[in-house]
């Protein structure tokens, strides 16, 4: 029995994805919170500076300024200014400050599980998953737990993953 399935474990598959309840309806993208705005809904204080910054070194190099001597004037490092200057624009000098991946994006599925229980203690969540390997402190947790009570937060993507062989003989 476990030959047969096996060989026709593509055929399964298919079969399995095209019952009514299993259809994967192409789903919008989940919206993710803004990551220009703090969990309050103010705008960050790094996009602040590096909104700014770049602003200026762009009025700067306009005026025709060496990049030595915006270095100078701003009291930012040489190499910060040749990226501001070369920047084409303001959103190419924030993708990597706003879309940066956090030691908690392994964890917000239980977190969003845990939370769509009933748990919704952030230090009780965060020695929970700091019993899993979590390594970061409890503020993250917390601001995540925060956006979640707000629902700000949407839920973590979840994965689809198709029974074996093995498994599909069990339900057999």
């Amino acid at each position: 029995m476990e030959k047969v399935v096996g060989a026709h474990y593509g055929c399964v598959k298919s079969a399995y994805a095209n019952l009514p309840g299993n259809r994967e309806e192409p789903a919008a993208p989940p919206k993710q919170p803004d990551g220009y705005l703090d969990v309050n809904g103010r705008e960050r204080a790094l996009v602040t500076r590096q909104t700014s910054r770049y602003l200026e070194t762009q009025e700067l190099v306009a005026q025709g300024r060496s990049l030595k001597s915006i270095s100078r004037e701003l009291n930012l490092n040489y190499y910060a200014v040749r990226r501001y200057a070369r920047a084409d624009s303001l959103e190419e000098v924030l993708a990597k400050a706003v879309n940066r991946p956090t030691l908690l994006d392994a964890y917000k599925p239980y977190l969003y599980e845990q939370f769509a229980v009933g748990c919704h203690n952030a230090s009780q969540l965060f020695r929970q998953i700091q019993e899993q390997g979590y390594g970061g402190s409890l503020g993250p947790v917390d601001r995540y737990i925060r956006l979640l009570r707000k629902g700000a937060a949407p839920p973590p993507p979840v994965s689809y993953k198709p029974l074996r062989a093995h498994e599909t003989l069990r339900h057999l």
